[in-house]
C-alpha cells in the first residue's frame, strides 16, 4: 500500500519524513524524483509528455517494488510540477493504479519556502507560491476522492504528528 505525501518543491516533504523514521515500522521511504531517476527518467525541463511518461514508469516501477517486496511505502511527491517558468498538473488519473492508502498534503510558510528556493530555479514570490500551495491542496482532495481515502494536512515541521497519521491509515 501507499500513503502519498505531496507538497511543492522545498515545501519540507523529504525531511519531515526522514525526521519521522517510519522504516522502525518498516515503511519505506520512496522520492519520486530519485526513483524516476533510477529508473532513467529525467526530471527537469519536463514537458507535458515526459510528465505523462514520468508518472507511467513511476506507477509501473511502484507497483513492481511493492509485488516484489510488499509492506507500505510514502510516497514522497508532488502533485504540482514547476518546470521552468511553467507550472504542471499532475492529471489525477495518472495514479488510478496505485493502491493508496491516503493522502498527506505537506505545507511550510510561503516566506519559509522562498527562503530555501532563493537561488533555485523554481524561486517564485509569496504570492504566487500561495497559488500554488491551494492548488496543491486542491488536487490533493480530488486525489483523496477519487481514491475514497482520507486526505490530511500537516505542516512541515510536525514529525510526530506525520506518525500518528500513517499508524492511525496503517491500522485502517
Amino acid at each position: 500500500m501507499i500513503i502519498f505525501a505531496c507538497g511543492l518543491s522545498k515545501s519540507g516533504k523529504t525531511s519531515l519524513i526522514r525526521s519521522a523514521r517510519l522504516e522502525r515500522y518498516g515503511i519505506r521511504h520512496v522520492v519520486a524524483s530519485e526513483f524516476l531517476q533510477t529508473l532513467g527518467q529525467k526530471i527537469t525541463s519536463l514537458t507535458p509528455q515526459d510528465i505523462a511518461r514520468n508518472q507511467a514508469v513511476l506507477t509501473e516501477g511502484l507497483l513492481a517494488l511493492l509485488a516484489r517486496s510488499g509492506g507500505t511505502i510514502v510516497l514522497d511527491g508532488h502533485l504540482i510540477i514547476e518546470s521552468g517558468n511553467t507550472t504542471q498538473i499532475i492529471p489525477i488519473e495518472a495514479l488510478d493504479a496505485l493502491p493508496l492508502l491516503g493522502v498527506i498534503q505537506i505545507h511550510a510558510l510561503p516566506s519559509a519556502i522562498v527562503r530555501r528556493r532563493i537561488n533555485s530555479l523554481t524561486a517564485k514570490p509569496v504570492a504566487e507560491l500561495i497559488r500554488l500551495i491551494k492548488l496543491e491542496a486542491k488536487q490533493s482532495s480530488k486525489l483523496a476522492l477519487r481514491h475514497h481515502v482520507k486526505r490530511y494536512q500537516l505542516e512541515s515541521r510536525d514529525s510526530a504528528g506525520l506518525t500518528r497519521i500513517v499508524n492511525s491509515l496503517m491500522s485502517t
